[in-house]
């Protein structure tokens, strides 16, 4: 089975080159300034000389009036003198006037290469990032080089294991073929009438020398000896691991009768154990593969429906080249897995069965090495219809009309694992037309959607869900989808874009719809700015469904119906009169005796209603919203879930493990 390794790493920008520049246009910035203030004390002489001007001018007609009649040669002269005085300063005011165009232009020229500097700045990024692009890809091209150059040292190696087989199960024979003609000298020498210390046929010893013992000879068709069995949980993938690695055991003797040393583990059974371990998870639809090291050795759990359940153990001479081997396929250092120091991240694909599954792999050190957790994302899972998530009609309705606003957000909130990336996909499916430009961020992209533009965010190199919400704006969408709001800097963008002209789609971690709203409160927000664009809060649940191979009806015990009451009575919900039927599941091989099998979706709609935007303006508490929600006629998530078990999808143990309505 093929498996790709890829690797992601990155390297920054040089902090000295950037704070030279950051220098040099400071630098700038400070001459544009002086020249500024130049300009300014030119046009403040100039004000000066005009004012004085005009009083000389007020004084020159005084004067003139007063000895007009006597002085006339004289007010002349001086007439002629103010004039050529008047002449000149007009001289020098142009003068300035045309230093202080020259002073302007070369601020413009200087706001110029600033410009351009930074246009070489965001060139530089550019080059950086292709630059690790190529860093990625040249890494990848490696790891698949050094793949076949160890595919071949393994060939050779099983060539030669093969040869050394061959020459055991040759001198096994020998061995046969001498221990045979030593009993039948032995035979001709007790014969009647032979000599004492005569010698067998083909020399099967020296005169007088007492016989050999032969060597224990393997006898055929026996089976190699098998591990001592393992504190492991039994079942059938347990059984199967152990079948794997019996095939590979050595017997405990050569053909010398000398005790085998313990030899390092093979490869190639490393490889299958590897392969085994993310087949079964696969196919058991498990979300999450967890191989943990402990002092005994390897325990692999798989996370089924949310739950997660102990698959197998193996011996500790495996659990090193276990998490190794994974780390090589994930582009880690292999050497790493024993004591590194920090947790690390990597990503790989495989294909099961013809599909394509990506896993996030991450690492974790303990006292017995790294913890390794593996998280797959089927590229190929079902794309799902609003229909076939299980609503009622009416939610359905309400769901579809709330998508299909041009403008607000909508928040899907649930803790890890609860399915919201699913939901908004759907949601996606729903939108997705000719006539709409949908953009997505994501971390990282889970599925991919044809028609819909998806990107990556990259935190490493500064594209985060902020920096991707600037870009996608200038990109003319319809329709944005982010993948999680993390921070106050993306709730403030987002928001914004919502009320552009914008449906904004996005997911927040909060335990139920009214908890959405008094988050973003709590992040800093400002309430007329929730109050204006968040158009609709769901919060959802996954609850495991009772296996239909062995479902069957039971009455419950008086305290199931207390606990039933009490759930009832907070949400909101009346428990019809008369007797009441559960059911359960026995545990079948279907459902690996757990009684539950697949999963089903708790769904609550919080939408406007009279007054919700000023409780957000009054900042009211998470109780008082959710009371005056289900006063205006929201199903919570616990009285769907009771829904639920009146109806046989689940029982109650289930509903207040995942609702945890009792507190």
């Amino acid at each position: 089975m093929p498996f790709i390794a890829t690797d992601f790493s990155g390297k920054g920008d040089d902090p000295e080159k950037k704070k030279k520049k950051d220098a040099q246009v400071e630098e700038l910035s400070v001459e544009a300034g002086q020249e500024k203030e130049r300009k300014t004390q030119l046009n403040l002489a100039y004000d000066q000389l005009r004012k004085k001007e005009l009083a000389l001018e007020e004084q020159f007609r005084a004067r003139v009036r007063q000895v007009e009649a006597d002085v006339q040669a004289r007010v002349a002269a001086e007439f002629s003198k103010m004039q050529t005085a008047f002449n000149t300063a007009a001289v020098e005011a142009q003068e300035r006037g045309k230093l202080a165009s020259r002073e302007q232009m070369k601020a413009q020229l200087l706001e110029q290469q600033i410009k351009a500097s930074q246009e070489r700045i965001v060139k530089l990024e550019m080059e950086v990032r292709q630059a690790q692009r190529l860093a990625q890809d040249a890494t990848a091209a490696g790891a698949r080089v050094a793949d076949s150059a160890v595919s071949e040292e393994r060939r050779k190696t099983r060539l030669t294991e093969d040869k050394l087989k061959n020459t055991d199960r040759r001198l096994a024979e020998l061995e046969k073929q001498l221990a045979a003609a030593q009993l039948a000298a032995r035979a001709a020498a007790a014969a009647p009438g032979a000599a004492p210390g005569a010698a067998g046929p083909a020399g099967a010893g020296l005169p007088g020398a007492p016989a050999k013992t032969p060597f224990p000879a393997p006898v055929p068709g026996e089976a190699p000896k098998a591990e001592p069995p393992l504190a492991a949980p039994v079942g059938d993938m347990q059984a199967r691991f152990n079948e794997i690695v019996n095939f590979k055991a050595a017997p405990d003797s050569n053909f010398l009768g000398m005790s085998r040393k313990p030899a390092a583990e093979d490869p190639d059974l490393i490889v299958k154990i590897v392969q085994f371990i993310m087949e079964e998870a696969a196919r058991s639809r498990s979300s999450d593969i967890h191989l943990e090291p402990m002092e005994e050795g390897m325990r692999v759990r798989f996370r089924i429906d949310g739950i997660l359940s102990e698959m197998l153990r193996f011996a500790d001479t495996r659990k090193y080249p276990v998490i190794s081997r994974i780390r090589v396929m994930c582009g880690l250092d292999p050497e790493q897995g024993m004591n590194t120091a920090k947790p690390q991240e990597g990503r790989m694909v495989v294909n099961v069965d013809g599909r394509d599954i990506d896993l996030r792999l991450s690492t974790f050190p303990t006292n017995h090495g790294d913890k390794a957790v593996l998280r797959l994302i089927h590229r190929t899972a079902k794309k799902f219809a609003l229909s076939e998530l299980g609503f009622s009609p009416k939610i359905t309705e309400t769901i579809q009309r709330l998508i299909e606003r041009p403008q607000g957000m909508i928040l899907v909130t649930g803790p890890a694992g609860s399915g919201k990336s699913t939901t908004l996909y759907t949601f996606l499916q729903a939108l997705n037309s000719p006539t709409r430009n949908i953009v997505t961020l994501e971390d990282p992209v889970e599925m991919k959607l044809p028609g819909i533009n998806q990107c990556n965010v990259q935190p490493k190199i500064g594209f985060t869900f902020a920096e991707g919400l600037h870009s996608i704006l200038r990109q003319d969408p319809n329709v944005i989808m982010v993948g999680e709001i993390r921070d106050r800097a993306t709730a403030e963008i987002a928001m914004s874009a919502s009320l552009t002209g914008h449906l904004l789609l996005t997911t927040l971690h909060t335990n139920s719809a009214a908890g959405a709203v008094t988050r973003l409160l709590d992040m800093g927000l400002e309430p007329y700015l929730i109050a204006s664009s968040v158009a609709a809060v769901f919060a959802q649940r996954l609850v495991r469904k009772i296996c239909k191979d062995c479902k069957e009806g039971y009455h419950p015990t008086k305290a199931e119906l207390d606990e039933l009451h009490e759930t009832s009575r907070k949400a909101g919900v009346t428990v019809p009169a008369g007797e009441i039927k559960f059911f359960r599941g026995k545990g079948c091989k279907s459902c690996r005796g757990s009684g539950y099998q697949g999963r089903q979706l708790l769904f609550e709609v919080l939408q406007q209603f009279p007054g919700f935007r000023q409780m957000i303006l009054q900042k009211a508490t998470f109780e008082d919203i959710q009371v005056a929600a289900i006063k205006a006629g929201m199903e919570s998530l616990g009285g769907h879930g009771l829904t639920l078990v009146r109806a046989g999808e689940t029982t109650l143990e289930e509903l207040l493990r995942v609702v945890g309505a009792r507190d």
